[in-house]
């Protein structure tokens, strides 16, 4: 997306649809990085027009990733012999049955003769800029289910990533093909997902809430406000507080511990600035100072574990 006016607009028509699209999905199964189920959950029930600083804030990642994409894209054409359809092209799908499943991919495009217009013959390709990914890790899981998704709401049978990662500044082209058995489960859970949101009720997506941060804040933003009423809690709840109070006190006697070797490790290396294991790696513990804004400024350091080999 070529500016903050395309992204609002896509942003903006994407928030009218009701339903999950392919870069949500993996949430439902646990594997998005950065969105929860609950978080998505309580966005499709909790509906609220997008701010201007929502529409505007992007990261510089993500502004990179939106600006090399023709690049990636002319690069991924030369690279396989495959005829890339132009920018904006793809535009958006929804399976024919179920509109609240749906996917607006990056690129669409042909696997083999370029004179072939049969559907059959196409692709989807996701364009990925990924600066910490390496190129001998498998590609990740949150990306494989959105290309999953992606190819059944297209209707293809093929997927291909153009990837630009860490690695060297060089390329890596990848193809899956769609799992139909997969495609099958992905259907529904979104289905019994959005059952659960038409119903407003959570306990039927049947599925537990995360730790994450996100999920906590979609908590606050569901429940802002109390109302002042007593309600009986779920008999779940008694087991709940039981193994949060049996947590706690485990995790009061973990810091107590992690407090007592970590002194260990202070006083072992004394005043060295770092200190070696048998493996070669180890621990620094370096002085830092801090500058006296509100605070008086002073001097302290820290221990840290270093899994480099020191020398």
């Amino acid at each position: 997306m070529s500016s903050t006016k395309e992204r609002g607009d896509w942003l903006v028509e994407r928030e009218r649809i009701p339903g999950v699209g392919a870069s949500e999905s993996a949430a439902l199964f646990g594997l998005h990085p950065y969105l929860s189920a609950f978080a998505l959950f309580e966005k499709l029930v909790n509906p609220r027009p997008l701010t201007d600083e929502e529409i505007e804030e992007e990261t510089d990642l993500q502004s990179f990733g939106h600006a090399i994409e023709p690049f990636l894209a002319d690069w991924y054409e030369r690279k396989t012999g495959r005829l890339v359809a132009a920018p904006h092209a793809p535009g958006l799908y929804r399976l024919r049955d179920k509109p609240f499943i749906f996917a607006s991919p990056d690129r669409l495009l042909l696997k083999t003769d370029p004179s072939e217009t049969d559907l059959e013959k196409w692709q989807v390709l996701q364009l990925k800029s990924a600066l910490y990914f390496k190129e001998t890790e498998p590609i990740p899981d949150h990306w494989q289910v959105q290309e999953q998704h992606e190819m059944l709401c297209v209707g293809v049978d093929m997927a291909s990533f153009a990837i630009l990662g860490g690695f060297r500044r060089r390329y890596m082209v990848n193809d899956i093909p769609r799992n139909d058995a997969f495609c099958e489960i992905l259907v529904e859970t979104i289905e019994r997902f959005m059952f659960a949101v038409q119903a407003g009720s959570w306990d039927k997506f049947g599925a537990d809430l995360d730790g994450s941060e996100v999920t906590t804040e979609a908590l606050k933003r569901l429940y802002p406000k109390d109302t002042g009423v007593t309600i009986d809690l779920p008999r779940a709840a008694e087991k709940w507080t039981a193994q949060l109070e049996i947590v706690k006190r485990h995790m009061k006697t973990l810091k107590g511990r992690e407090a007592q070797l970590e002194n260990s490790l202070r006083a072992a290396i004394g005043d060295a600035t770092q200190g070696r294991l048998p493996d070669g790696t180890g621990w620094t513990y370096r002085a830092s100072s801090r500058a006296g804004y509100i605070v008086e400024p002073c001097e302290y350091r820290t221990l840290r574990r270093t899994t480099k080999r020191l020398k």
